[in-house]
């Protein structure tokens, strides 16, 4: 039977909602793919006190810990003076640790003793970002079936210690345990009465539903290895009955799968971007290989510059609006005439809180796609904030690319 992991974060600025807790939610995610599921996640102060008493919690509980946070040099830094403690084990000075430092960050580097120390006997991971390294102990007697792994709190360093350190060691890959399916175009309650019904057939099932814009993230999973027959057919089932609306049986994004495809017919796009500013092609550079299949992008956030660059005629403008399908159309077909690209999404619309109008209230975003033998528009309504109505258009315009591309010929 699997030790349960238990998650903590450490620290008053995530306790207090100053930081988001991404580590966590990081740390949860690649467990599970690797077929392991955490059974709790906290959160704490940088209390002394408080970081023994969940800890300890924890371990007595017989679970491996993994905690991020408090091993830095600065006063509310505590973790590792408290493990330490607990298990007790004296601070000494990591001969290694403190000549690797050195070399990197230079002799003088002021924290270099205090970040050196460590708990004696402790096993120490590399941290190639960032000066505090990943800590190991382990006690059998103590703390019998259970481990306490401690992280960095800087997001990148403990990525950094995790990925190449942590989870090879310790967290095995396991053979689909567990799977997941990210869906495009289907809502949550359309799958949640077919889940159910699956899970009643499957008892040991554990089925998970995580709706977002767009997209639908559904995960299955069982707890004992011997189950992988009921995981497989269950992952077939979803499969069967949802294929039209899959996307990606892995963590692929929206834009990684605009990449694809693009790839696939060997074509590329360019971007006409009035109300997101450029974030659409932002997204879609974000990617490593970009230049393969993004050509460019016009921010035209002006009238003037939607007529002046992208040769939308100034009486479309004034008679039906920057936000209509009309100007989006010109402006696709300008920036296709600028760039000579063989797909384009133009979108133009009003995120708030001013501005809008009777025929287009803030929240109305209109967009405009061209494609080989393919032209589409389309207006979309969303409600919220600027920011999540401009988060909101873009995952909308990138979904309505997947699914004009899949639905496109190959050259």
């Amino acid at each position: 039977m699997d030790r349960g992991i238990s998650i903590i974060a450490i620290g008053d600025e995530v306790l207090h909602g100053v930081t988001l807790n991404t580590n966590s939610t990081y740390i949860a995610d690649a467990l599970f793919q690797r077929g392991y599921l955490p059974v709790s996640h906290s959160v704490t102060s940088d209390s002394p006190e408080d970081i023994a008493r969940v800890i300890i919690q924890e371990l007595r509980a017989r679970r491996d810990v993994i905690a991020t946070g408090g091993l830095g040099p600065t006063s509310d830094d505590n973790t590792k003076a408290v493990a330490a403690e607990l298990f007790s084990r004296p601070l000494i000075r990591d001969d290694t640790l403190f000549k690797e430092l050195g070399r990197r960050y230079g002799e003088q580097f002021p924290t270099l003793e205090h970040q050196s120390l460590q708990p004696q006997g402790a096993r120490i991971f590399r941290n190639t970002v960032g000066t505090a390294p990943g800590i190991l102990l382990e006690d059998k007697q103590l703390f019998p079936g259970a481990r306490l792994f401690i992280l960095p709190g800087p997001p990148h360093e403990m990525k950094d210690v995790l990925v190449s350190e942590i989870l090879p060691q310790f967290f095995p890959q396991r053979a689909t345990q567990c799977r997941v399916f990210r869906f495009l175009g289907l809502s949550e309650y359309e799958i949640d009465s077919f889940l159910r019904v699956l899970q009643e057939q499957h008892p040991q099932l554990h089925v998970g539903i995580y709706p977002s814009y767009q997209i639908v993230r559904v995960h299955l999973s069982v707890l004992d290895p011997n189950e992988e027959p009921v995981l497989e057919n269950a992952a077939a089932a979803v499969q069967s009955a949802f294929r039209q609306y899959l996307l990606s049986e892995s963590d692929t994004t929206l834009e990684g799968v605009v990449h694809a495809l693009l790839r696939k017919r060997g074509w590329k796009i360019a971007t006409a971007e009035s109300c997101t500013g450029g974030a659409v092609a932002a997204r879609l550079t974000s990617l490593p290989g970009s230049s393969d299949v993004v050509s460019g992008s016009v921010v035209a956030y002006q009238n003037e510059v939607k007529e002046s660059v992208l040769a939308v005629p100034l009486d479309v403008l004034r008679q039906h609006g920057a936000v209509s399908t009309e100007v989006t159309e010109y402006m696709a077909r300008g920036v296709k005439a600028l760039f000579g690209v063989q797909v384009v999404c133009a979108v133009s619309g009003f995120f708030g809180p001013d501005g809008g109008t009777q025929e287009a209230p803030v929240g109305t975003v209109c967009a405009s796609f061209l494609m080989p033998n393919n032209e589409v528009s389309e207006c979309f309504f969303f409600h919220g904030t600027r920011e999540a109505i401009c988060e909101k258009t873009i995952q909308a315009l990138l979904a309505k690319l997947i699914m004009l591309l899949r639905g496109a010929p190959a050259p």
